[in-house]
């Protein structure tokens, strides 16, 4: 993340960004609706992902149960640091997580994240529980420890998939923004959506992705603007908040 960003550049597809940007709640409500529903995903889609073998994606008490026991049943049949128990622990963390024991969770996932790395090195596997293992110490408000694993993550895909993924990103941006570090988190943000876009282009990926991610950007505009007490505090007037070339940063 050392390249340059243009301050100076114009603002000339604002009207085009304001029209993806319209929604019909203000961008904090709308921005925490994101939050939630994606925790939710990235939770199933964590699932989906490692536990192939077991087949465990329900949140219940009773397919809590089933995992405990399928966590035992891969550490006996493949070993305790088998890619196996990795997954079946993944899909047990994710249970967990659902209901909200983030300190089980946690447990859980390092502990897959261990054999994952035993097994298989730098791997999409890795790097995901490298993702999950920071968004559970954001949710704990351990904001350095989930900035230095989402840099791991992102580090990682970049070997594995030849690019960041773009949910990486917007996490990173999402914690900066909390920290009320306004630039970095639409640096983030744009550089999601720039890979989004070249992936829907290609077909690779839903609009709707792209949509969210125009969403966390409005949220940090929104952000933004509400913190002007901040800015005036500081000798910046808006007009030259404006002028510096912030609203350009969303446009490209």
């Amino acid at each position: 993340f050392d390249e340059e960003v243009d301050l100076d550049e114009g603002f000339e597809n604002i009207e085009e960004t304001k029209l993806e940007l319209q929604i019909s709640t203000p961008f904090e409500e709308s921005a925490d609706i994101v939050n939630n529903t994606l925790a939710k995903e990235h939770r199933s889609n964590s699932s989906s992902l490692f536990s192939q073998h077991s087949g465990n994606d329900k949140s219940t008490d009773s397919n809590l149960n089933t995992c405990t026991e399928n966590v035992r049943e891969q550490k006996g049949r493949f070993g305790s640091d088998s890619i196996e128990a990795a997954d079946a622990l993944v899909a047990l963390a994710c249970q967990y997580w659902e209901k909200g024991d983030r300190v089980t969770a946690t447990e859980l996932y390092t502990e897959a994240h261990s054999a994952y790395e035993n097994k298989l090195g730098d791997s999409k596997e890795v790097a995901m529980v490298l993702k999950s293992l920071g968004d559970l110490n954001k949710e704990d408000e351990k904001f350095d420890a989930a900035k230095h694993l989402y840099m791991e993550a992102l580090d990682m895909e970049q070997d594995v998939y030849g690019h960041y993924l773009p949910q990486t990103l917007n996490a990173v941006g999402i914690l900066c923004l909390e920290q009320d570090d306004f630039r970095a988190a639409m640096e983030y943000h744009r550089r999601a959506l720039q890979i989004q876009k070249k992936q829907s282009s290609r077909g690779e990926q839903s609009k709707y992705e792209m949509y969210e991610t125009l969403v966390r950007i409005g949220n940090v505009y929104y952000s933004e603007r509400n913190n002007l007490t901040n800015i005036r505090s500081k000798g910046v007037d808006y007009k030259d908040f404006i002028a510096s070339g912030f609203l350009g940063w969303i446009a490209n």
